[in-house]
Order: structure tokens, then C-alpha cells, then sequence
């Protein structure tokens, strides 16, 4: 092997382990969290995730999302839980889109408001990354129970919304 070559080796190499190396070490802690999570250990998965949350990991985000909402290993936080939501939310996680939604319909840490409801819904049933069928057809079934109590400019609304979040790329959500 010539030195250039050696030399363009060792840089792909390089480069390489430096994008593996973090992906293990996330999902070492994630699924480490998931396991605490799985067997009751709610603080020790809430201290493997609340750094990737807090690092901008989505899965994470909605994982802590949803320890606040029902207070699994922290005392039960409505706004806690809407803030984590909202950050995996705004990053397509179908869950947190789902959960969003419904805590706008039940206005569970924040101010209740069926048009963001059905947005986040609505937004989450059409998310091609939903995991199953099943999960879309439930934000679904919620989403269409909430438009039973709104008006049709309400709902008109609430769609014009969840276009504009989903063309920009969740960046105009709200």
C-alpha cells in the first residue's frame, strides 16, 4: 500500500469510529434505560435517558415525556411532561406527537385548546415513521372523537395547522 493511500485508509478509519462510537454509546445508556425502565428502576432509567433527552435524542425525550406524565421515578409533572413532548414532538416522534395532543384535549400542563389537539393528532396519524397501523388508526379514532365537539372553521383550522407544521418540517407548529 503507498503512503497516500495508507493515509486516506486511516482517515476513513477515522472517521468511521468516530460516528460508531457515539452511536454505541447512546444506544448502550437508551437500551440500558429501557431495560431499567422495563423492570421498575424508574430513577435509573430516568438517569440513563435525561441526557440524551437533553441532548436532543427524541426516543429519550418522549421516554421522560411520559415518566413525568404519569410519575414513574419523579413526582408527577403535567408541564414537565408537555415540555418533553414538545421537544420530541417537533422532531416527528409519533408517540410525543400523540401524547401532545392529547394533553392539549385535556389541558394537562398547559392551556387546553381543541385546535392544537386535533393538530398534533391529526399530525400524528399521517407520520409515515408511526410504528404501527394500529397507533395511527388510534390518534385516529381520538382525533375524530375531538372533532365531534368542534366547529368545521375549528377543525378547517387545525388542518391549515398541521399542513404548515408538516411542510416546514415541524418547524411552524405552533
Amino acid at each position: 500500500m503507498n503512503k497516500h493511500a495508507k493515509i486516506n485508509f486511516n482517515i476513513i478509519t477515522c472517521v468511521i469510529i468516530c460516528f460508531l462510537i457515539p452511536f454505541k454509546l447512546y444506544a448502550q445508556d437508551y437500551y440500558t434505560g429501557r431495560e431499567a425502565h422495563s423492570q421498575g428502576r424508574y430513577a435509573d432509567a430516568l438517569r440513563e435517558w435525561l441526557p440524551l433527552a437533553l441532548a436532543g435524542n427524541a426516543e429519550a425525550q418522549n421516554d421522560v415525556g411520559f415518566m413525568y406524565a404519569i410519575g414513574q421515578g419523579v413526582t408527577q409533572d403535567h408541564v414537565q411532561a408537555v415540555h418533553w413532548f414538545r421537544l420530541a414532538a417537533l422532531q416527528g416522534h409519533p408517540s410525543a406527537q400523540y401524547a401532545l395532543g392529547s394533553m392539549y384535549e385535556g389541558g394537562e400542563g398547559l392551556q387546553r385548546d381543541i385546535v392544537k389537539a386535533y393538530m398534533w393528532l391529526h399530525i400524528s396519524s399521517v407520520n409515515p415513521n408511526q410504528s404501527s397501523a394500529i397507533a395511527a388508526h388510534s390518534a385516529e379514532q381520538v382525533r375524530d372523537i375531538i372533532a365531534n365537539s368542534m366547529t368545521a372553521d375549528e377543525v378547517a383550522d387545525a388542518l391549515l395547522r398541521s399542513r404548515a407544521c408538516l411542510d416546514s418540517s415541524y418547524r411552524e407548529c405552533d
